[in-house]
């Protein structure tokens, strides 16, 4: 999603999340990097098991970095979710990052997150 667009959703009054991709290098370096060097504010894991697979993921909330581009404009968090487990006899591991205009107790986000990557 684009800076102008992040703005229109900000300046209209509303909420948003969105997932951070690899096609942003310098702000997914940044985010990547800042969340592993600081403690989470908030942290909510959860594990399933069904039939074939085992999954668990892990949800952290951060801080937006003190030097993103002013240009992202009202990220009030930073959110990181890690993912692993087994599918069949398939091993997986994943990360993903989001930014959120919002810092609201994680607990409903989390569960957006979790049904988005289910």
């Amino acid at each position: 999603m684009s800076k102008k667009t992040l703005s229109a959703i900000a300046s209209s009054g509303n909420d948003y999340l969105v997932k951070v991709k690899t096609n942003q290098p310098k702000l997914y370096q940044q985010i990547e990097t800042e969340s592993n060097q600081q403690p989470a504010s908030q942290t909510v894991e959860h594990q399933e098991k069904t039939r074939d697979r085992n999954s668990y993921r892990k949800v952290e909330v951060f801080e937006p970095p003190k030097n993103l581009d002013p240009l992202w404009i009202g990220v009030g968090s930073v959110i990181k979710v890690e993912r692993s487990g087994t599918r069949g006899n398939q091993s997986y591991q994943r990360i993903g990052y989001y930014l959120c205009s919002n810092v609201t107790p994680i607990t409903p986000r989390a569960q957006m997150v979790f049904e988005d990557i289910g």
